[in-house]
């Protein structure tokens, strides 16, 4: 065999294999160089939603540990307008399980020492 064959040969296998690699990322929406991020539920929870500040504020930790739950899987959230968003329900459920017991409600019109000094 001549080196033109063998060079011709080569040329059509890589053709072939470019033609597979392009078939192989038209059936996913992703390019091989994408990262898989976890998926949020589409179903928009009743309950009110917060942010990541809110969250924190309200599991009474820092913005950087809802994180690390969110990308660890054990916070669940959605998006909401683009934005991430976590669900009431999912952060007593949270709360609960990392404190041991649920987080207190306050009542509406109950401003603890607010109360005492109006009176």
């Amino acid at each position: 065999m001549s080196d033109v064959h063998l060079l011709l040969q080569c040329g059509l296998r890589i053709e072939a294999l470019m033609e597979k690699l392009v078939a192989q990322q038209q059936q996913t929406p992703q390019c091989c160089c994408c990262v898989t991020m976890a998926i949020a539920p589409e179903e928009v929870p009743e309950d009110p939603t917060y942010d990541r500040f809110c969250a924190a504020i309200y599991l009474e930790k820092s913005e950087r540990t809802v994180t690390r739950w969110r990308n660890e899987g054990k916070l669940n959230y959605i998006i909401e307008d683009g934005k991430i968003r976590y669900a009431e329900s999912v952060l007593d459920a949270r709360y609960l399980k990392v404190n041991g017991f649920p987080k207190k409600k306050k009542k509406k019109g109950d401003n603890g020492a607010q109360d005492d000094i109006q009176r």
